[in-house]
This record gives C-alpha cells, sequence and structure tokens, in this order.
C-alpha cells in the first residue's frame, strides 16, 4: 500500500523520462557520507537527515510507525550535481504523481503509527489557549530580546555594518499651526498646573523647524508642494462667508504656501 503513494528509487529513464529529470535534478540529497565528509549536512561524521539509507528489497515499518521505504540494489547510477554518483539510497521519498506535476522537490512521507493520531487529536481537544505571566519589575530590555528574532538575512546586514533603514529624499510633514494655537494633549484628571506646564514643554514639529534654524547656518529644506491651494478654494466655494473656524483654517493655509514659497522664514514674524 506504501509503495503506491511513495517511491524512493530512480524510476527508469526510458519509460518515464520527464520523472526520471525530475528526481534527479531535485529529489537527491547530497550524496554525502563517505563520498562527500565535508557537506553541510554532516555531524560527528554522520548526516543528520540519516543519508544514505539502507538498500531494502520491501517496505517495511517500525515499532514507531516510521517506514523504511523499499531501495532495491537494482544497479542504477545517475550522475547529479558537481559530477557526483548518486544511487536509490540518496532519493529522498517522493510522490510520482506530484512531482511528475509540478517538477520540483516535494517530499512525501507516511504516517501510519499511532502516534499520527495523538498529534492530531492534540490539537483538536488541547483546550483554550493560555499564556504564561509573571509578576514583578517589567524590564524593557529583556522584554525586547526575548521577542526579537532575528534572521539570517537581518543578522548578514548587520555583520556587515550596512544601513537598516533609509529615506531619500528624508520627508518631514511639519504640524502647520498659528502662533500660540497648536493641539496639546492632556488628561483630564491632571491639575491646571501640570496642564500648564506640559503646555510650555510641549513643541510640535513646525516650532523645532523655527528653533532650529533660527540657530544654524545651514541650507535650507525644500518644501513639497501640497494641494492646499485645491483646499484653500473648496472652502471658499462651501458658503458665501467665512467663520472664525475658516478664517484659522485660511490663515494655516497662508502660512504653509508661504513656507512653501520663501523657506528662509525662522519665526512667525
Amino acid at each position: 500500500m506504501v509503495d503506491r503513494f511513495v517511491s524512493a528509487k530512480f524510476p527508469d529513464e526510458k519509460n518515464d523520462p520527464i520523472l526520471f529529470d525530475t528526481v534527479s535534478k531535485c529529489m537527491v540529497h547530497g550524496p554525502c557520507g563517505e563520498r562527500d565528509p565535508g557537506a553541510a549536512c554532516m555531524s560527528k561524521g554522520k548526516c543528520t537527515k540519516g543519508y544514505p539509507n539502507k538498500y531494502t528489497d520491501t517496505t517495511t515499518l517500525d515499532e514507531g510507525g516510521y517506514p523504511s521505504y523499499r531501495r532495491r540494489r537494482d544497479g542504477i547510477e545517475v550522475t547529479v550535481r558537481n559530477n557526483k554518483k548518486a544511487y536509490n539510497i540518496d532519493v529522498v521519498p517522493y510522490n510520482p504523481h506530484l512531482s511528475r506535476m509540478f517538477n520540483f522537490h516535494i517530499n512525501v512521507e507516511i504516517c501510519a503509527g499511532i502516534r499520527a493520531v495523538k498529534y492530531i487529536n492534540k490539537y483538536i481537544h488541547k483546550g483554550g489557549d493560555r499564556a504564561t505571566m509573571v509578576l514583578g519589575e517589567h524590564d524593557e530590555i529583556l522584554q525586547y530580546i526575548d521577542a526579537r528574532y532575528i534572521g539570517p538575512p537581518e543578522a548578514v546586514w548587520r555583520l556587515l555594518e550596512y544601513h537598516l533603514h533609509e529615506e531619500y529624499p528624508v520627508v518631514q510633514r511639519l504640524a502647520i499651526h498659528l502662533q500660540n494655537k497648536r493641539r496639546v494633549f492632556y488628561n483630564a484628571r491632571q491639575s491646571m498646573t501640570s496642564v500648564i506646564q506640559t503646555t510650555q514643554e510641549h513643541k510640535t514639529t513646525l516650532m523645532g523647524y523655527f528653533e532650529y534654524y533660527a540657530k544654524i547656518l545651514l541650507p535650507r529644506p525644500i518644501f513639497i508642494k501640497s494641494s492646499r491651494n485645491t483646499l484653500y478654494g473648496v472652502k471658499r466655494l462651501k458658503s458665501g462667508k467665512l467663520d472664525n473656524k475658516d478664517l484659522q483654517l485660511e490663515e494655516c493655509i497662508l502660512l504653509a504656501l508661504t513656507l512653501e514659497s520663501c523657506t528662509t522664514y525662522v519665526c512667525y514674524s
């Protein structure tokens, strides 16, 4: 029954050349072992994947339900990558129908033991999700390290000291607002003194821009034009009169247009 779905040998090249080409290119492990002791899969003189396998005339199942596939000593010798010789003991188990259809590496194994039933039912009857909680000090550094995953590409990128992030040109949106009209968020439970202190310490990106370029003599940044002209026209066409909010919006739009046309301003006046 197992041999009907899984094969672990080279097919006949004359009767099925397409499958033979797929198996010889995609379904051969190594060769490793004594033929290549320096292979990537070798550790302490043995292959970590269990290759090469043993020759067997029939497929058998061990006590754990793991199959030992039929690999006959039929004398077939195939030249694979790096001009190395491969035999049936080097073939990765595959399904002939899938390999012939997709022409790709598709490893197919048989699970026929009682452990397979336990594995399936474990996820059905394991209950709800659970979490482990630890009470104590909150260590942000340890939490960052524990929850962080670095894959091979990022590790190599960091070892070579390449930049992890870059924006060109660097674009920063300024929070356009009138003088002393910036938005400040605070907690309603705070005292008035705390709210005033928060207001005095809070700086917007526009205020930071004014302070920064007022102290140093560097070339001013380039402002990217936006669609504020359209926004201004829409507000004017909605009604014949402009209320207080519309006037503030109009002044903000004019301020933004002024900064776009002239980048030498470093304050509101």
